[in-house]
């Protein structure tokens, strides 16, 4: 039954991953301009 929590879990960290990926991508080229 834990599976279903782990599961959850994995995907928001995924998302937040993601999220932090795009970001750096954006910063990086914001800063070679």
């Amino acid at each position: 039954m834990n599976n279903d929590i782990n599961s959850e879990q994995i995907s928001e960290h995924i998302f937040l991953i993601k999220i932090v990926v795009v970001a750096n991508s954006h910063i990086n080229s914001i800063k070679s301009k």
